[in-house]
Parts: structure tokens; C-alpha cells; sequence
């Protein structure tokens, strides 16, 4: 990575190196808006840099998935209540892909299961052209 990256919500565990980010997740973290559940979430982690022209970023992405709503992926932000995030997300024992987007109301969805292994390994880009956001899974 050539950036200077930061965290939001840094995790209780994490290293780096420039070529793997890796990190332990901290208990109930997440970012949700406004949910019809009840709760606001702004604490998830998001190791982030500020972008300001057309980008396009690649990211492998390999977890262990063992609770509800555990996930990891891509997020776009643009502050607390505008953001997208896309990736894989455990739910009903199986990890799913998943994309999320965070407006005043936060709207999630659960797309197709994934079940080659149970930690799958993922290749995900992430393409920004005139602000408008493309993500896309390569395996």
C-alpha cells in the first residue's frame, strides 16, 4: 500500500505489512443505521484513506467466520450515515456475500451462500469513476 491508512475503531489485535493487513475483531462492532431492530451502530473497524479522484482498489479477503454477522469486505464512506460496504457476512451458519448500504437508514442484503470451505477466500475490487462506486467478487 502506497497511502497512508488510518483506522476508525481500531481492533484489539491487528498487524500490517505492505502486502497483509490482519487483524482480530472486537466484540459487537458493526456500522448500522436507524435499523427497524432498534440499535445505531458507528463502531465497527475501517482501516480507511482519504480519496478525493477515480480509484480502483484489490483486496483478498480471507476470515474465520464463527458468529452472527461476522463480516469482512470493501466500505466506501463518505461520513457516519453515507457508506456502502460489500464482502462476506456469516449468517445462518454459512457465509454469504453481502452488501450493505448505510444512509440515514441502514439496508442490508444477504446474497448467494458460499459454501465451497467454511473460511472462503474472496478477491474483491472495489472501482471509483465520477463517484460512482462499482464493487465487484472476482472468485
Amino acid at each position: 500500500m502506497d497511502r497512508k491508512f488510518s483506522w476508525y475503531c481500531e481492533p484489539p489485535e491487528w498487524s500490517d505489512t505492505p502486502e497483509r493487513l490482519s487483524g482480530v475483531t472486537g466484540f459487537k462492532k458493526d456500522f448500522w443505521q436507524s435499523t427497524f431492530y432498534g440499535f445505531q451502530r458507528d463502531n465497527g473497524h475501517f482501516y480507511h484513506t482519504e480519496v478525493r479522484k477515480d480509484f480502483s482498489a484489490e483486496v483478498v479477503i480471507d476470515g474465520y467466520y464463527e458468529e452472527l454477522y461476522d463480516q469482512a469486505g470493501l466500505m466506501l464512506g463518505v461520513d457516519a450515515l453515507n457508506w456502502i460496504k460489500t464482502g462476506i457476512e456469516f449468517s445462518d451458519e454459512i457465509p454469504h456475500f453481502s452488501t450493505v448500504l448505510g444512509l440515514p437508514y441502514a439496508h442490508g442484503t444477504l446474497c448467494q451462500p458460499i459454501r465451497e470451505k467454511p473460511s472462503p477466500q474472496l478477491r474483491q475490487q472495489l472501482h471509483q469513476f465520477r463517484w460512482r462506486p462499482l464493487f465487484e467478487f472476482l472468485d
